[in-house]
């Protein structure tokens, strides 16, 4: 089983074939979380995370997009705590990939910033999806030029 943060600061937990099984408000959760490397739970970091509870480590914190709503450049924000294959893309709400921010190799402890121009992109709906040794999480903006 593994879990992630969600849209709207759920936390969801899935199964085999990544098929959700229950989704819990994030306080609540955290507060069951062990400890990251750091000697925190990702409760008490701002933005989003991803947890391995599989090596019982979090991985990213901070995660912020901004602005949000965007006028056609967003700013993706997070802090590494592991070294970390890291891909970072921007999805329609169709579900079509429409832009990769960012894919490399990445080391721990880095505050990572990245502008990406999205001025080509219709107004619309928007999901950024980044993607850490293999665990997902996905966080919604919005495009108005």
């Amino acid at each position: 089983m593994r879990y992630q943060q969600e849209i709207h600061n759920d936390v969801c937990f899935y199964g085999q074939n990544d098929q959700e099984i229950c989704c819990f408000p994030i306080d609540v959760v955290c507060n069951h979380l062990p400890p990251g490397d750091l000697g925190t739970t990702p409760r008490e970091n701002s933005g989003g995370f991803i947890y391995d509870d599989i090596t019982n480590k979090v991985l990213i914190t901070n995660f912020q997009i901004n602005p949000n709503p965007s006028s056609g450049i967003i700013y993706v924000m997070f802090d590494l705590w592991e070294n970390s294959f890291v891909e970072i893309e921007v999805f329609n709400n169709l579900g079509n990939k429409v832009k990769t921010i960012f894919s490399g190799e990445l080391k721990k402890n880095s505050n990572n910033n990245y502008m990406s121009e999205l001025q080509d992109l219709s107004n619309g709906h928007y999901i950024v999806k980044i993607s850490c040794n293999g665990l997902v999480n996905k966080y919604p903006f919005i495009l108005i030029k």
